[in-house]
């Protein structure tokens, strides 16, 4: 692999015709090397694409939620009441009507609150074993400028990223 000096001096030979480089043409063309260099390293190269693994701090609602309540539940210790009442109705004739009409009339009452008739406190699930455990996400992080190939300048999201080109990474044909 040759180094940017040496396809400088290259091209110098093959526009000049010479069969050897003199000791002015190597200098030029260490000097026009090393000002590319520079002039390379001192550019902030925008990133048009980009795709990446999202590391999540913290997920958590900012307030309560209201939950509903299944009916039943709202019945409470009277549940298992009024199952007994029913068996004991269904022994006796036209008593079960009336164990029925008491159940919907209870069942009409505990439907109106259970819409919304409890609250879950607000939701923190923290990285390592906060409330409900731990919480395992996943994501993709994608930034992406759609018209990169033809643009002249960065749009949105891109323009808040910047790929750096460090002078001692630049490969210029030696080995490290």
């Amino acid at each position: 692999m040759s180094t940017m000096k040496d396809k400088i001096t290259e091209a110098f030979l093959k526009s000049s015709g010479r069969p050897a480089a003199t000791p002015e043409m190597e200098q030029l063309s260490e000097g026009l090397a090393k000002a590319v260099e520079e002039f390379v390293s001192e550019q902030e190269f925008r990133v048009v694409k980009l795709e990446s693994e999202l590391d999540v701090e913290h997920i958590k609602t900012s307030g309560d939620i209201d939950v509903d309540v299944k009916p039943d539940t709202l019945f409470g210790p009277y549940a298992p009441l009024l199952s007994s009442l029913k068996k004991l109705a269904s022994l006796v004739p036209g008593a079960g009507s009336i164990i029925q009409k008491v159940e919907s009339v209870i069942r009409g009452a505990t439907k109106k609150v259970s819409a919304g008739g409890s609250t879950l406190p607000k939701i923190d699930w923290k990285k390592s074993f906060g409330q409900g455990g731990a919480l395992d996400v996943k994501g993709i992080g994608k930034i992406e400028q759609k018209n990169y190939k033809t643009a002249d300048k960065s749009e949105g999201l891109t323009q808040k990223s910047v790929v750096k080109l460090f002078p001692g990474e630049i490969k210029n044909g030696s080995k490290k």
